[in-house]
């Protein structure tokens, strides 16, 4: 969005309910456009905030499918609103999606089969969890146009898209929230400034000095599924290799089959049934390698599911020994897909660049978690 249409869509914001903190203005540094401290702003300033009950809502006189979500009923709401154009009442919100000929240019969902062929060669995992993304995508349009064929169907993709790229878990677009820059490392959360949920925005989580960027955060999320959804990969960030997202596990002998439903005591699982065979992966738990380490939940999962033999099982206890060797094989699993170092940065088309960087920074990250295991092990190990 130029500075134009920035001050078109804040004008309009403001109008609508927007309360933007007088300190803050945006320019640009080095190409990008971001959001800063014009003046100092002290711990706990409501930075941004725009009333709930004007973003755009689900629309209560259409009867959807009895099995339709939330999300699909917001991707038909707003594309009825962007399909209207300066007309719509929530015109300041849409203002600030990217158009389809800008997403053409750093969106996953556009790759051709050449493009997904030269990432299958860098890690077929990272391929596989683009060509998931592209489906649900397409399951979702089609799903749409089956729904509303009147629809445009570029319309609903450019929805979709901004959606995955630009909204905010569980309240959609906001205006002008958006317009800040993510950083794991300094950013703000996005969330309900009050107990009935009447404010979506931030708070500032620190001190503020002049000329300082302000930044939001869209909370820890496996670094896939990040390049993916956003659309750019900053190697200098704080990332995280979510274990569920990326191992299925196969429960074929007795032994596998009841440290499974030991584990699913513990945990609430993803399960397939087949043959008389158990997949099963731990998703959405929060289960990550971090830079240098697992993280504590991870570590709590492997230890309710490395056991080697009933005698382990019996006790509930892995031997330090099953404990570090799970964890190897994963990791050592997760580096053999890594085919990075193969390549060129000059191999690479550009639009897919942020790829290169991400396997080069997992490659990283994942010896170090290899390192940490091994400078961790127990006397007995050695």
């Amino acid at each position: 969005m130029n500075n134009k249409q920035f001050k078109e869509q804040l004008n309009l914001a403001k109008k609508r309910g927007l309360t933007l903190d007088h300190r803050i203005e945006r320019k640009a540094e080095n190409g990008l456009s971001g959001m800063y401290a014009k003046a100092p702003i002290p711990k706990g300033t409501v930075l941004a905030s725009y009333p709930s009950e004007n973003q755009i809502q689900l629309l209560d006189d259409i009867k959807y499918p009895t099995a339709a979500s939330d999300n699909f009923k917001y991707i038909h709401a707003a594309s009825i609103e962007l399909a209207k154009g300066p007309k719509s009442k929530h015109h300041d919100i849409l203002l600030s999606l990217e158009t389809i000929p800008e997403l053409q240019k750093n969106a996953s969902y556009f790759y051709s089969d050449s493009d997904i062929e030269l990432i299958t060669k860098m890690n077929p995992v990272l391929a596989r969890n683009i060509l998931e993304s592209k489906n649900k995508i397409q399951v979702r349009i089609d799903a749409l146009a089956q729904f509303d064929p009147k629809l445009d169907s570029r319309i609903v993709l450019r929805v979709l898209l901004n959606l995955i790229s630009r909204a905010f878990a569980g309240y959609g677009f906001a205006s002008a929230v958006d317009a800040f820059n993510h950083s794991d490392r300094e950013g703000n959360p996005v969330r309900g400034l009050d107990k009935e949920g009447k404010e979506i925005g931030f708070t500032a989580s620190k001190d503020y000095a002049s000329g300082e960027q302000i930044f939001i955060t869209y909370d820890r999320k496996d670094m896939y599924a990040h390049a993916i959804a956003y659309n750019y990969f900053d190697p200098n960030g704080t990332h995280f290799i979510d274990y569920g997202a990326r191992i299925v596990q196969t429960a074929i002998s007795p032994l596998d089959k009841k440290v499974f439903e030991y584990t699913s005591k513990y945990y609430k699982l993803t399960t397939k049934q087949f043959n008389g065979i158990t997949q099963y992966a731990a998703k959405d738990l929060e289960l990550f390698f971090l830079e240098n380490a697992p993280s504590v939940n991870l570590i709590d999962y492997i230890r309710r599911n490395c056991f080697q033999s009933a005698g382990e099982l019996i006790s509930a206890k892995c031997t330090p020994k099953s404990f570090d060797n799970r964890l190897l094989s994963i990791i050592d699993e997760l580096i053999e897909a890594n085919k990075i170092d193969e390549f060129e940065l000059n191999d690479i088309p550009k639009k897919m660049h942020r790829f290169y960087h991400l396997l080069k920074k997992e490659k990283a990250m994942l010896l170090s978690n290899r390192n940490w295991v091994l400078d961790n092990r127990s006397p007995q190990e050695l």
